[in-house]
């Protein structure tokens, strides 16, 4: 018999996606499981799974999803956007829109496009670009937190 945690070693998502999923459907993680395994090989599902977000993000705020669209203008601190070109799971245009809208605000952004990598950059992908990713993050919290370096640089090189 399958078990939870050997569907979730084939899984594209990860178990708190799944959780997020489960709540929202108000259905138990192994079927809130295939359900979003499903979702993210449609060619609708990934916007189907960014609805479920936007709506439990919304309820939590206590706001219409349509507010939340918006919520960007709110946004006060710099910001960094690392984003993988091959992530099939949120769009490389969606990383470039939220940069352009920062940007139109005046907001502080910087944006890191990883080439040859997926949405699991974190976890997987070419050794360099894990320690780029890294290094990346070190050097912003420096400077943004504590004053000390330079921004990050926008494409990393080989």
């Amino acid at each position: 018999m399958l078990t939870f945690d050997d569907c979730l070693k084939v899984c594209c998502l990860s178990e708190d996606e799944i959780d997020a999923i489960a709540e929202h459907e108000n259905r138990p993680e192994m079927i809130a499981l295939e359900l979003g395994n499903y979702l993210v090989r449609t060619p609708d599902g990934r916007l189907r799974i960014k609805a479920m977000i936007l709506d439990d993000i919304a309820a939590a705020m206590g706001i219409g999803t349509h507010l939340l669209e918006a919520y960007g203008e709110h946004v006060a601190g710099a910001a960094v956007i690392i984003h993988s070109e091959n992530d099939y799971r949120v769009p490389i245009e969606e990383g470039e829109q939220w940069f352009m809208a920062l940007k139109k605000r005046h907001v502080p952004v910087e944006l890191v496009r990883y080439p040859r990598s997926s949405h699991g950059l974190s976890r997987a992908g070419e050794p360099w670009l894990l320690v780029d990713r890294l290094g990346r993050l070190r050097q912003w919290f420096s400077y943004w937190l504590q004053g000390e370096g330079t921004p990050v640089a926008a494409t990393p090189s080989p």
